[in-house]
């Protein structure tokens, strides 16, 4: 079960994550999951032409880290954090379904799935440049899903609002509730984990767009101060994370044919779709509601898997 990244040789950093999971060395990990027949675990989930090097450079790795943190008999939260249509939601489907077939008891939630309901969410966002129906950092009922931890770390039931995004002509709302009962839960967002950014951040990326074929219109300037302090209302969830894993991509721009991707998706599973200028105000907002450099510079993630335009896995980054 070797590693590459292009074919020829092992992905740099990957024996790095592998010893700071608890392992002795890269042999005996390999060992582990050929005995499980790791590469094959919960296959289905996977689309067609997969790249190994997504399961055994970083779906295995996190599962590893899953298994650690169940064994340990604690109740454990793992942030995984990436753009848009970087393939995070792919991957959480193939960690709960591998859990399943490995014992390890885990359940991947999205921070989306707690959007406030649709029309209280619209009231919450009116007014932003990019008239976003979701996503922006302020969307989300954070004292929700602070009582719905709570209540799973103290009795190991977790309630989780399903949120739809095809409700709603494609701008999503609420649509029922699942209950689970796992020992690791894994929250994934595309910003999840992100501080707000310092004013000399903002003067610095200021100067920097300027010379950017994408350059931020005085509306959404006006706009942004009102997300930075959004921002420090997730702190506290930030916070209560054991571990959190970065899907770098090589710039915010990456999502815009990603993200496309996914909608495409979503019109062929469900026959709804934004409506074409939704869609390219929704990918402008990826791109200019965070400062970028803010998305893709997360100090408190401990670990930062690297992809490229293709979201092949470049490189590992375990900090320390």
């Amino acid at each position: 079960m070797n590693v590459s990244a292009d074919g020829g040789g092992e992905i740099p950093g990957h024996e790095r994550l592998i010893r700071s999971l608890g392992w002795p060395d890269l042999g005996s990990w390999r060992q582990h999951w050929q005995h499980r027949q790791g590469l094959s675990l919960a296959s289905e989930v996977w689309p067609v032409g997969i790249d190994p090097r997504w399961i055994s450079g970083l779906a295995l790795p996190l599962l590893s880290r899953l298994e650690r943190a169940a064994a340990s008999g604690d109740r454990h939260l793992i942030g995984l954090s990436a753009l848009p249509g970087c393939g995070k939601s792919t991957l959480g489907r193939w960690i709960e379904a591998a859990g399943a077939a490995v014992q390890t008891p885990v359940a991947v939630v999205s921070i989306d799935d707690f959007y406030w309901p649709g029309e209280l969410m619209e009231a919450r966002l009116a007014g932003n440049p990019w008239q976003a129906p979701r996503a922006l950092p302020g969307s989300h009922d954070l004292a929700l899903l602070h009582e719905s931890l709570d209540r799973w770390q103290a009795s190991g039931r977790l309630q989780v609002p399903r949120f739809e995004r095809s409700l709603r002509g494609g701008k999503g709302d609420r649509a029922g509730w699942r209950e689970l009962q796992p020992q690791v839960v894994v929250l994934e967002g595309w910003f999840l984990g992100v501080d707000p950014w310092s004013a000399q951040q903002e003067a610095d990326a200021a100067a920097i767009a300027a010379a950017s074929p994408l350059i931020p219109t005085p509306e959404e300037l006006a706009y942004r101060p009102r997300i930075r302090a959004a921002l420090h209302d997730y702190a506290p969830l930030w916070d209560r994370l054991t571990s959190l894993w970065h899907l770098q991509a090589p710039s915010t721009a990456a999502t815009v044919p990603w993200k496309e991707q996914q909608d495409a998706l979503m019109q062929r599973q469900t026959g709804v779709s934004m409506e074409a200028a939704t869609f390219r105000q929704f990918v402008r907002m990826l791109q200019l509601a965070i400062l970028p450099t803010a998305l893709q510079t997360i100090p408190r993630a401990d670990t930062v898997v690297r992809l490229n335009a293709n979201r092949r896995i470049e490189a590992i980054a375990v900090p320390g």
